[in-house]
């Protein structure tokens, strides 16, 4: 038999320098790994951050674009034409700024466009978004004139627009309250505004001539023509009394009445007397002071009123003018307008003195109706589709219908509405 001898292992032992070495290279090699997954990490923090950065910065850019629509809404409401919405500068707000670069009249709307943007250090951009709005100024409570056939018109602070107004009867008067405006006419017909939309309420009756609320009190009004006196209630028109009156005004908890020869009636009734027989067109008081009247009537009368031993006197005022006259309206104590056959318009001071000021048309004006406490924001509407405005002198303005035009009532935005809806929005994307 032979013998096989059996080996041991080989077991390599390399010398202690080597092993040294080895272990030097392979922490370098460890610390090399670490340094680049650190790098690497921190690199992908960094994006993480400028990203949430530059995100931050897009939304807040789209905020100051949409501050900026609300801006020019708000603009439009003060009576600031379509336009003039246009800013010349930049207007700063928070982080940014924004500003309207574009504007356009899209029949009563304005279209807009504005553009927000985000500054580090007040001038370098790093952020920018621009969006467009159509701003939709709201009547009720706003500028109207309606005419014959049922016509009724918007004004939107620049342009009057036809409106639908769902009757071809006559329409001789409008007034608004609130947010909420009714417009009175022949056949007995009363329509009513509730700020968005036109409805029937009439009554039925004789024509109604004028319509008066008491201010803010939109349920609180009276309409009054051949047919008499009614009173709205908040849901209903209801007859209040007989009588064939012409125009209504009223103040807060008082109202007065102007008629056919001279006739003149208050609510609360009081004692009204009146020497002169002349029929009355119109009627208003100054608006701090109840106990202090005009009405206007048949070749260029105005009687003023004062109370003696508590009975409400109308005496007799030099108008200048012995032409028709159709209206009035007192917007402060110390001024007054009125309007009348021929163009006529008269300016008073609040005390009884008139002025014929001049026209710009030979057409008659029936109506006029002034901003509440401005004596430089009114029109008056008559033959023809004719509107003046007065804005401290009286001209023409462009209107988009020639059939006769009896009555107008202004808000104090000037616009076609107290309030200016953004109805929608958009963003550019370049």
């Amino acid at each position: 038999m032979n013998r096989v001898a059996l080996s041991r292992p080989i077991v390599f032992t390399p010398p202690a320098r080597q092993r040294g070495a080895a272990l030097v290279v392979a922490a370098v090699f460890l610390v090399v790994v670490m340094v680049v997954l650190g790098d690497v990490t921190l690199r992908l923090s960094s994006t993480d951050v400028t990203d949430s950065a530059l995100q931050a910065d897009a939304v807040d850019a789209l905020f100051l674009a949409e501050t900026g629509l609300e801006h020019a809404a708000a603009r439009l409401a003060d009576g600031i034409a379509c336009l003039d919405l246009v800013t010349g500068s930049p207007v700063d707000f928070g982080r940014g700024d924004f500003q309207t670069t574009q504007a356009a009249e899209v029949g009563s709307d304005c279209r807009v466009r504005v553009t927000g943007r985000v500054l580090f250090g007040g001038t370098s951009l790093r952020a920018q978004r621009t969006v467009e709005g159509l701003l939709s100024p709201q009547a009720g409570g706003g500028t109207w004139a309606v005419g014959a056939g049922g016509t009724l018109l918007s004004y939107n602070g620049s342009a009057w627009a036809l409106e639908v107004s769902g009757t071809g009867n006559n329409l001789n008067d409008i007034t608004c309250a609130d947010n909420e405006c009714f417009a009175v006419g022949d056949g007995g017909t009363i329509l009513h505004w509730d700020g968005s939309a036109w409805s029937d309420v009439s009554p039925g009756g004789g024509n109604f001539e004028g319509v008066a609320c008491e201010p803010d009190e939109p349920d609180s009004c009276f309409a009054v023509g051949s047919g008499g006196i009614y009173y709205w209630n908040g849901s209903d028109w209801n007859s209040a009394a007989g009588g064939d009156y012409n125009d209504v005004y009223c103040d807060t908890g008082r109202c007065y009445f102007a008629g056919d020869n001279g006739a003149i009636a208050a609510w609360p009734s009081t004692l009204e007397w009146n020497s002169n027989n002349r029929n009355l067109n119109g009627i208003a008081c100054l608006p701090n002071n109840d106990n202090h009247c005009f009405a206007v009537g048949a070749n260029g009368t105005i009687r003023e009123r004062g109370v003696f031993f508590g009975i409400g006197f109308w005496g007799g005022n030099n108008s200048d003018t012995n032409r028709q006259l159709y209206d009035i309206a007192c917007p402060t104590d110390n001024f007054c307008v009125a309007s009348g056959h021929n163009g006529t318009l008269l300016h008073g001071n609040g005390t009884g003195s008139w002025l014929d000021v001049g026209s710009p048309t030979n057409r008659h004006l029936h109506g006029i109706a002034c901003e509440a406490d401005a004596d430089d924001n009114c029109f008056a509407v008559g033959r023809n589709g004719e509107i003046v405005q007065y804005d401290g002198n009286w001209s023409t303005m462009a209107s988009p219908t020639g059939t006769h035009l009896n009555g107008v009532h202004v808000s104090a935005t000037g616009g076609g509405g107290s309030a200016v809806l953004l109805s929608r929005w958009w963003e550019i994307i370049n």
